[in-house]
């Protein structure tokens, strides 16, 4: 019924919603119905993040290249077009406090949440890392061949995509044919900018990854790959 209400608008509205990245054999598999999601929506943005936690009682990153990609495909093995499909960036990280400060690898235990100077909660914004580890001395590493960037400091780890990382999903979804991107959240970029020389630096890497717009996160002035 929403969906014949919005085609007699005019202009005729879209209609999307928000779902959790599929996992085969998961919950998701009986919670929706695929055949009237593909019929009635215009797209289906997926939330491809917050899949790591203190609950897994180790660092993870959450919202690895690998998953995203997964948890994406997953609608499309369900019938959903993959036009309609869109996959999710985060403009943060989730943060983790360490058990051991020398142990600071993905998957290295932990002794509860962790807290950045300005994060809220376990919840590291984008351009709050980009200072820490451009201006603050925070250790940065690539394990994942870029994909998935980790930050550490004392017992503090983090991990979070940075613009290389939302380069490397749009330029992934414009190469397979999916939808788009959505982000959480636009306020979490460096939009000011204090840190990168260049305002919105994670929407400038999705953009260049979508549409070839602009130049690349190289160019930005940010923090180090």
């Amino acid at each position: 019924e929403l969906r014949a209400a919005f085609d007699k608008e005019n202009p005729r509205l879209s209609l999307s919603t928000a779902v959790v990245a599929g996992v085969p054999g998961g919950t998701v598999d009986h919670a929706y119905d695929f055949q009237a999601m593909a019929a009635s929506l215009d797209y289906i943005a997926v939330m491809t993040y917050d899949e790591a936690g203190t609950w897994e009682h180790k660092t993870g990153h959450h919202s690895k290249f690998s998953f995203c990609i997964s948890g994406s495909q997953y609608y499309v093995n369900k019938g959903i077009p993959k036009e309609k499909v869109l996959m999710g960036v985060p403009f943060y990280g989730h943060t983790f406090k360490l058990a051991d400060k020398n142990k600071h690898y993905i998957g290295a235990p932990i002794a509860g949440e962790g807290r950045t100077p300005h994060g809220e909660g376990d919840n590291a914004w984008y351009r709050e890392m980009c200072d820490l580890v451009k201006n603050k001395g925070w250790a940065k590493e690539d394990p994942d061949q870029g994909h998935d960037p980790i930050s550490y400091h004392d017992l503090t780890w983090v991990g979070y995509d940075d613009p290389y990382a939302a380069y490397d999903k749009s330029k992934w979804v414009k190469d397979n044919g999916y939808g788009g991107i959505i982000v959480w959240e636009i306020t979490q970029d460096d939009f000011h900018p204090k840190c990168c020389s260049k305002s919105y630096p994670m929407l400038r890497a999705i953009n260049h990854g979508l549409f070839g717009t602009g130049s690349g996160p190289e160019t930005y002035g940010c923090e180090r790959k």
